[in-house]
């Protein structure tokens, strides 16, 4: 969007060249300076595309604005900055933390379901089953966090913040750009 839009600017800025030149007129220099400002603060208006996350039913999508990316390309464009993708590690990590517990709880879960004929001492499954259940509940949750910490940190390193102010000068007064 942002290619195509500065495309259209300097579309307009080299037909209004061309043009002026055709005509065998001059463009002015005050028509040239309210053109590059013009052409400027619509430009420093546009700003990278945010992402955001939403819950599905096999595990979280990703957006950026309103396109669907996958995983793998979220990846790509969080491991320009080395720490936001630090969350996005730790987010992975927790995650496979989760899947181990979840996979003890199965085991868990199938050995007291094989030992219910068997019921003289089945505390240690017991406490196996929700244990587990807590651990991968504690470390989805942790995964959660980390992968909305990672994202807003991304969104946040996007915006710019720009200003345009008119400041009196030694020789007079003077237009400010401020990045």
């Amino acid at each position: 969007m942002i290619n195509s839009y500065t495309n259209l600017v300097c579309f307009s800025f080299k037909f209004r060249l061309d043009y002026a030149r055709k005509k065998n007129q001059k463009m002015n220099l005050k028509q040239l300076i309210i053109l590059l400002i013009v052409g400027y603060f619509s430009l420093s208006n546009l700003e990278a595309q945010e992402i955001t996350m939403f819950a599905g039913f096999w595990g979280p999508k990703y957006y950026q604005d309103d396109k669907q990316i996958s995983k793998k390309q979220l990846e790509n464009l969080l491991e320009k900055d080395a720490a936001i993708y630090k969350h996005w590690q730790r987010s992975k990590n927790y995650e496979t933390l989760a899947w181990v517990a979840i996979g003890v709880e199965a085991g868990f879960a199938a050995w007291e379901i094989s030992d219910l004929n068997n019921r003289k001492n089945n505390t240690a499954t017991t406490i196996g089953v929700f244990g587990s259940l807590v651990t991968g509940t504690v470390f989805i949750f942790l995964s959660n966090g980390e992968k909305k910490k990672s994202i807003l940190k991304y969104n946040k390193s996007l915006q710019k913040s720009t200003s345009f102010t008119i400041k009196p000068s030694g020789n007079g007064i003077s237009l400010a750009f401020q990045f």
